[in-house]
């Protein structure tokens, strides 16, 4: 999570001081979306984002600004709002929050004690 953060900022640099910078960047509409798959396959496991670039055939740096393009959102931001997703599904039919948390991906039941609340 920290290099997608710094890429992001460093991809916002990009983008303020040359005004161009998305224009340069190719159509990668494909492999956003198999990014996508990757992520929605494979939630309830660690997975960097050097696994999910790989598997989409972009370096980590062209996936971000490609994602963000596409998505506007981060990888990162996306793989959770699946978790979050799936995780709320679960507790609504009342799995056990540690046994959602190894099914999502979740490390802690904090995190899920939140979002069972939201």
């Amino acid at each position: 999570m920290k290099e997608e953060k710094f890429l992001t900022v460093l991809s916002a640099l990009f983008e303020k001081y040359e005004p161009n910078f998305y224009k340069n960047i190719s159509v990668c509409r494909e492999e956003v979306e198999k990014a996508c798959r990757f992520m929605e396959e494979n939630f309830s496991e660690h997975i960097s984002l050097e696994e999910i670039s790989r598997y989409a055939g972009l370096s980590k740096s062209t996936l971000l600004r490609a994602f963000a393009k596409e998505k506007d959102i981060t990888p990162y931001l996306y793989l959770e709002t699946i978790r979050i997703h799936q995780a709320k599904q679960m507790l609504g039919a009342r799995m056990a929050p540690a046994e959602v948390a190894i099914k999502t991906g979740f490390q802690t039941k904090v995190i899920l004690q939140t979002i069972s609340a939201a």
